[in-house]
């Protein structure tokens, strides 16, 4: 008996010698290679169970329907850089077998990228893509254990073939957003995702089962009814569609049958606009910050002119961003300026223009700046609407994010049920009082403006945040 049961214990212990041996080369090669092989569990071949580092985009599992990868940290990692310490990254293609590697060791070059900064690369083709990025002990050529992340994520191309023929750089531009923008739900894509209304009829719950790692890898050309998230819906809901359809990012967006890359303005906020204009039919008079193609421009400006004879719209942006077409409809009562709305001092056409309306529409470059600089001109019962203030809009016990600097000066904010209902990311205020609380002299003191009547105001905002940003 004895040999036997020590012929089974010799057994016993060489094959957990075994298991510990090729889990141990399993994550070496992932810390290698940077990438786990199709079947291997994370907990072999990946994840660290916290990491310093972390991806706001691009998300683990997500499917992006675009070319180009946005990659962009959540949080600044600064304080794990010093001379002996580089951060570094790699992206692998299962498909093509192609792969990028970058390696940063200046705070300057990692600032480019975190939030909200970020960076764009491409050429790396579509499939499931792998990401891993952690700190390097540049004295072993090592990474640092404890930093290492790892995960997949997929780009798809079906749909981005659609719009080949737009010039590229209609769809390159910052207010386009392009790598943000849910392509899917672009009409031209709709015969990729029209059998998902069908199924979305039901508004029970929603049954959610996770797919097995080892089954992801293909399954977005061949599941329809799968979400961005690799998550099966088997009852998702119509609700949910329209939500995501009403969305600032849904391909969807664009009023007058324009496609998403003429118009940065959802169809969820077009509708809240509706509601606010509805509401206050005194007002006459419309001031747009931030033209960009000039869509919402005309849109607002019809509203003006159905409301009151007079030339009373008037928009301002840095640069005339309108196409042939858009001159082609400006109508008569319609006044564009070219102005910089985040210098001090204030633009004279802009201070004007504030002073005598209704209602001011903020959807220019920095529009805490634009609101925080002119809001204080509007007269008592005005209202100011700011556009991408607020994306949260499914929690409805949720407060919107207050303004202080409006309440400061007698705004009080309304409707952001409202805004949450119709899945807009904008909210309005109106001036119920003329407050002299807030200073601008302080506030500017406060961002850094070494002179309070001569200052770029953007450009200090930006240095501050990149300060603040550096002492995390």
């Amino acid at each position: 008996m004895k040999p036997v049961f020590y012929l089974g214990f010799v057994i016993f212990f060489s094959l957990i010698t075994l298991f510990n041996i090729s889990t141990n080369l399993c994550f070496a090669v992932e810390k290698v290679h940077a990438y786990c092989q199709d079947g291997e569990s994370d907990m072999r071949c990946g994840k660290t169970e916290t990491s310093a580092i972390e991806f706001e985009s691009p998300s683990e599992d997500k499917k992006y329907y675009h070319k180009k990868i946005r990659l962009r940290l959540k949080k600044s990692i600064f304080s794990l850089l010093n001379t002996n310490t580089a951060f570094c990254f790699t992206l692998y293609n299962h498909n093509s077998k192609q792969s990028f590697d970058k390696c940063y060791d200046s705070d300057n070059d990692i600032s480019k990228f975190v939030y909200p900064n970020y960076i764009t690369l491409g050429g790396i083709g579509e499939g499931k893509i792998d990401l891993a990025a952690w700190m390097k002990d540049k004295n072993t050529e090592l990474p640092i254990e404890s930093t290492w992340i790892s995960y997949s994520f997929y780009l798809i191309f079906d749909c981005i073939k659609k719009f080949e023929a737009v010039p590229s750089y209609f769809l390159e531009m910052d207010q386009v957003d392009l790598p943000s923008v849910s392509l899917m739900s672009a009409p031209l894509c709709y015969d990729m995702w029209k059998k998902r209304i069908k199924k979305s009829r039901k508004i029970n719950a929603i049954d959610k089962k996770n797919i097995p790692g080892n089954t992801m890898a293909n399954v977005y050309d061949t599941d329809e009814n799968t979400n961005y998230n690799g998550v099966i819906e088997n009852n998702i809901t119509s609700e949910t569609l329209l939500r995501n359809y009403l969305d600032i990012k849904s391909g969807g967006r664009g009023i007058f049958g324009v496609p998403f890359y003429e118009q940065s303005f959802g169809h969820g906020d077009r509708i809240f606009l509706d509601f606010i204009l509805s509401r206050h039919q005194h007002y006459k008079s419309i001031v747009e910050f931030g033209t960009f193609k000039g869509l919402t421009s005309l849109y607002l400006a019809m509203s003006v002119r159905l409301r009151s004879r007079e030339n009373n719209f008037e928009t301002f942006d840095i640069a005339d961003f309108r196409q042939p077409y858009i001159v082609h409809s400006w109508l008569d009562n319609m006044k564009f300026n070219i102005a910089n709305l985040e210098l001090l001092p204030l633009d004279k056409g802009a201070v004007k223009a504030v002073l005598q309306t209704d209602f001011l529409f903020v959807d220019g470059g920095n529009k805490r700046i634009e609101a925080v600089l002119y809001a204080s001109l509007l007269k008592v019962g005005s209202g100011i609407f700011i556009h991408h203030y607020q994306y949260d809009n499914e929690n409805f016990d949720k407060p919107t994010e207050r303004f202080l600097e409006l309440e400061e000066m007698g705004f009080r904010p309304y409707y952001n049920d409202a805004a949450m209902l119709f899945n807009s990311c904008g909210r309005f205020w109106i001036r119920e009082k003329n407050l002299q609380t807030f200073d601008i002299r302080i506030w500017l003191t406060n961002l850094g403006c070494v002179s309070i009547t001569h200052c770029d105001v953007s450009k200090t905002w930006s240095e501050q945040f990149k300060f603040l940003t550096e002492k995390e």
